[in-house]
């Protein structure tokens, strides 16, 4: 028995380890879509809406209008570290995500701590969500929508009012 909790234990941090050396360059660098996001965001924030640089031509190439709205605010409220200001903000969601999702695994569907630990796994490490959570994406905030809204619905067994699901 004692055996198998060092296996587990193996694994977790395993896992772990893996995930931190797949989300460095992640953490370290916004890119993709992110960066066209925080492009806008720095025009709006500067009084140059749809403009990559000043005296560029218009452009409407932010697919994502309400988080290019957040990232005005965090130009508007940081300035320059506006990057560094998402890079906190979305490691705090990606974290509050994993977490959540975690607990609802193994609290709520009761999957074998096998299957919970490999799909946890899968998740932290799994490149397409590491590198859209982790990169500024507003992804992440979706996912972390939707198990809040399975929590306060699901498992509390009550249907949200709409101000309340409109809300989360």
């Amino acid at each position: 028995m004692e055996k198998a909790i060092m296996n587990v234990k193996f694994i977790i941090y395993t896992i772990l380890l893996i995930s931190i050396l797949f989300s460095i360059p992640f953490v370290m660098h916004v890119v993709g879509d992110a960066q066209v996001h925080l492009a806008a965001a720095e025009g709006f924030a500067i009084g140059q809406p749809f403009q990559y640089n000043k005296g560029d031509e218009l452009v409407s190439a932010s697919t994502s209008p309400l988080w290019t709205i957040f990232l005005t605010l965090f130009f508007i409220i940081s300035k320059h570290y506006a990057p560094l200001l998402l890079k906190i903000i979305v490691i705090i969601i990606w974290g509050v995500a994993s977490f959540l999702g975690y607990k609802i695994s193994s609290e709520d569907w009761k999957f074998p701590k096998l299957i919970l630990y490999c799909l946890f796994g899968i998740w932290m490490t799994n490149i397409a969500i590491v590198a859209n959570s982790l990169s500024g994406m507003e992804n992440i905030l979706s996912c972390m929508q939707l198990l809040l809204l399975y929590i306060l619905s699901y498992r509390n067994l009550k249907v949200l009012t709409w101000p309340q699901a409109m809300g989360l």
